[in-house]
């Protein structure tokens, strides 16, 4: 028998979703989705997003893998120009908002 009482503080616990980034993904990769979240079609060309962040390419393509490995970005070909981006996936998007909402909601409260 435990002869501790827990008791609650009244602080709240984060959600799933608001550990997720920036918590579990390094400043690159955050910055590489919050770079697609933000532009138009949530796609990018790498080139572009390279430039945008001011990252090495050879950097930009370690984060890109480790973030398609985790299903938020794929590679997208550009239908007008052909050219091949990155773009979040569904997966992808549904994280970022919902961490979004949840930071949202945080600063709401207070």
């Amino acid at each position: 028998m435990n002869r501790y009482q827990q008791i609650d503080l009244g602080i709240p616990r984060p959600t799933p979703e608001a550990s997720v980034p920036p918590a579990n993904v390094g400043e690159t990769g955050w910055d590489i989705l919050l770079a697609l979240h933000s532009s138009h079609r949530h796609q990018m060309s790498v080139k572009r997003l390279g430039s945008l962040l001011s990252v090495a390419p050879h950097v930009m393509h370690y984060w890109l893998g480790w973030l398609e490995d985790r299903w938020l970005v794929k590679a997208a070909k550009d239908e007008v120009n052909g050219e091949v981006g990155t773009i979040l996936t569904r997966h992808g998007l549904e994280v970022l908002d919902r961490y979004l909402s949840a930071l949202n909601a945080l600063h709401a409260e207070r």
